[in-house]
């Protein structure tokens, strides 16, 4: 089964009227692309798994959603020429007096704004976090203890790899296998506090994972 986002560039979109004539077109298309290899395969996720992918999958996006508030307030600061916190607001314990240090009331009313959302933010994911790592342990416990035991895979990448990629066997060589994208660097991710390490490594695991 070819991936339909890897078919629009080369397909495209047709007129009804046309339809006689791009059948033929398309199918030289779809079969060049298959000889040369350059055509990526999709799977046929199982029916009873897509659920719990969709909501790992959601949890990345909340993510993103918290990342975001944390880079404003990162923003903030430089819009007003203030030293950046010097310690990671990422952890809840390092936010104290970082809204104090703006002396301007509606600035500070921002900021205490988007920590109130990141710790809400921080809630929802917590709980989905050990939703999923429940639903794991009754789904495939051995795999998942499995892939903990790797240096460097901790609880959200273990659940990434193993959701995204379901069964190994469906990559016939090693180089079928998706390469992840490049490991984000730690000392940037703690320079700018938008992110904790595990949800940085959680989302660069999913960003090349997923795409098989």
């Amino acid at each position: 089964m070819a991936r339909c986002n890897a078919l629009k560039p080369q397909v495209g979109v047709r007129r009804p009227d046309h339809e006689p004539i791009a059948a033929r077109v398309d199918s030289l298309k779809i079969a060049t692309l298959l000889r040369g290899g350059n055509l990526p395969h999709g799977c046929v996720y199982p029916p009873e798994l897509r659920a719990r992918r969709d909501l790992l999958r959601r949890r990345q996006h909340l993510v993103r959603q918290g990342g975001s508030f944390l880079a404003h307030i990162q923003n903030t600061h430089h819009q007003y020429n203030l030293p950046e916190p010097s310690a990671r607001i990422a952890y809840k314990a390092n936010r104290a007096g970082v809204p104090e240090v703006f002396d301007d009331p509606d600035a500070r009313k921002s900021i205490e704004v988007d920590f109130m959302l990141v710790e809400q933010y921080d809630t929802i994911i917590r709980d989905i976090e050990n939703h999923l790592e429940r639903q794991v342990k009754k789904h495939d416990p051995q795999a998942y203890y499995r892939l903990r035991t790797t240096p460097g895979i901790g609880k959200i990448p273990a659940l990434t790899i193993l959701y995204e990629i379901h069964d190994i066997g469906r990559f016939p060589r090693v180089q079928d296998f998706p390469r992840p994208r490049t490991k984000p660097d730690q000392e940037a991710c703690e320079r700018s506090g938008d992110l904790c390490h595990e949800h940085a490594m959680a989302s660069w695991s999913m960003s090349g994972i997923c795409s098989a």
